[in-house]
């Protein structure tokens, strides 16, 4: 992933919807957004909605884990989803951490954990 793409939280509300209100009016070309957080998707939706731009028809956003029904109850939309297996992910954790903790044999690995798209 291009890190220039990437946007963390700012430290407040106001200060999120500036901010990207700032970032799409320099970025036409984005369209698309992955939120993992609902009160982010908010800010993402009102800086957009300062553009003119309408949720939908001109961007999209996709939300992680159960972040949708904070922003559905808010937008009243839908959102597609992408489900991590947090048991499977702790379960991975926990075993790796035990194992460098109990003289286990320990080699850096890329563990990948396969995730669920969900589209609207």
């Amino acid at each position: 992933i291009d890190k220039y793409y990437v946007l963390a939280e700012m430290p407040s509300h106001r200060e999120q919807i500036n901010d990207f209100y700032r970032y799409f009016r320099n970025n036409p070309d984005v369209t698309g957004i992955i939120s993992g957080s609902g009160v982010i998707a908010d800010a993402l939706i009102a800086a957009m909605k300062n553009l003119g731009k309408r949720l939908k028809e001109d961007y999209d956003i996709v939300l992680i884990d159960d972040e949708s029904s904070y922003i559905e109850d808010i937008t009243g939309q839908r959102f597609a989803t992408i489900s991590q297996d947090g048991g499977r992910i702790g379960k991975t954790a926990a075993e790796t951490l035990y194992a460098q903790l109990h003289g286990g044999p320990f080699r850096p690995a890329d563990i990948l954990i396969p995730v669920q798209f969900q589209p609207v």
